[in-house]
């Protein structure tokens, strides 16, 4: 019998849960946008800061693929 506790958590589980949190919070950007601005200037900013977000994560362990690893990237989709 699985029974939760303290011993159960684990940091990993924010992932997912931050990733969920972000994904809402840039739908519900993209629709206030989409209402007061152009379909440019919504694919302008979403990717402005999609872009931004993505950097930031950088010095977590952005590290250069090795050749092998390049050549299974376009495999994996």
């Amino acid at each position: 019998m699985t029974r939760p506790g303290a011993g159960v958590w684990n940091v990993a589980v924010l992932v997912p849960l931050l990733g969920a949190v972000f994904y809402a919070f840039a739908m519900i950007s993209i629709r206030k946008l989409i209402g007061t601005e152009s379909s440019g200037t919504t694919v302008f900013y979403f990717t402005l800061f999609a872009t931004l977000a993505g950097l930031s994560t950088a010095p977590l362990g952005l590290t250069d693929p090795t050749s092998p690893r390049c050549g299974l990237r376009p495999a994996n989709g």
